[in-house]
């Protein structure tokens, strides 16, 4: 007599482990949705009785509604590659995915921390504008520049004008002008829409010096490499 397949014993020990649990077809598509899983009644019933097959990511949600090795829903059969394989970098996702959430929770605490500052204090709000501020002056200077020579667009007034600017860029913000974008969005939260256009006017000459001692640091600098 030949030996059940593993789909012959995936379908008995699931009728049972449900039975025994006393779920429905639908209380057990109800647990799986809980996990993500979408799946019909009618199809938990087709696996049990017309051997329809589980797919690797039903098994695993079988084993942990009923809190089981999974290769025991085969009745013990070693299991496949590719169900170790899955399992294992299931485990290795959750892991992760609670890491990241966890320093996510981190970080926020910490970007919250400097806008706190930042409202207190106007040397670190404007040390956050100079990161944002100084990256798309050198945009400028670096990319277009080269191009039409429009000095006009020096003319950046505060870092959300520079934020725009940025991001024309191709690619990834540099890291520290991401954060420090992040710490400015919360702050421009925080304080009043009056205010913060009067402290931009107010900078508006200190930006526009800033952006020309630049201009002049990288002309100079260039005239050092050509040798001039």
């Amino acid at each position: 007599m030949a030996l059940p397949t593993p789909e012959e014993m995936v379908a008995v020990n699931l009728e049972r482990l449900r039975t025994d649990a006393g779920l429905t077809y639908e209380g057990l598509a109800q647990k799986l949705m809980g996990m993500g899983i979408r799946i019909h009644p009618s199809a938990i019933q087709k696996t049990e009785k017309s051997g329809r097959k589980a797919t690797i990511k039903e098994m695993l949600a079988y084993a942990r509604v009923f809190k089981i090795p999974v290769e025991k829903l085969w009745g013990g059969y070693a299991p496949s590659e590719e169900v170790t394989s899955a399992h294992r970098d299931l485990a290795a996702a959750e892991t992760i995915l609670k890491i990241s959430k966890q320093v996510r929770h981190e970080y926020e605490l910490i970007v919250e921390s400097v806008c706190e500052q930042a409202v207190r204090y106007d040397v670190v709000r404007q040390e956050l504008e100079g990161v944002v501020v100084q990256a798309a002056f050198r945009l400028v200077l670096e990319e277009r520049f080269s191009k039409d020579d429009k000095r006009s667009e020096l003319s950046i007034v505060g870092w959300e004008q520079a934020a725009d600017l940025l991001g024309e860029l191709e690619g990834e913000i540099p890291i520290d002008v991401e954060t420090a974008l992040d710490c400015l969005e919360r702050y421009r939260e925080k304080v009043p829409e009056v205010e913060r256009q009067r402290a931009s006017a107010a900078r508006k000459e200190e930006m526009l010096a800033r952006a020309e001692a630049i201009a002049r640091q990288m002309a100079e600098q260039g005239r050092i490499e050509s040798g001039e």
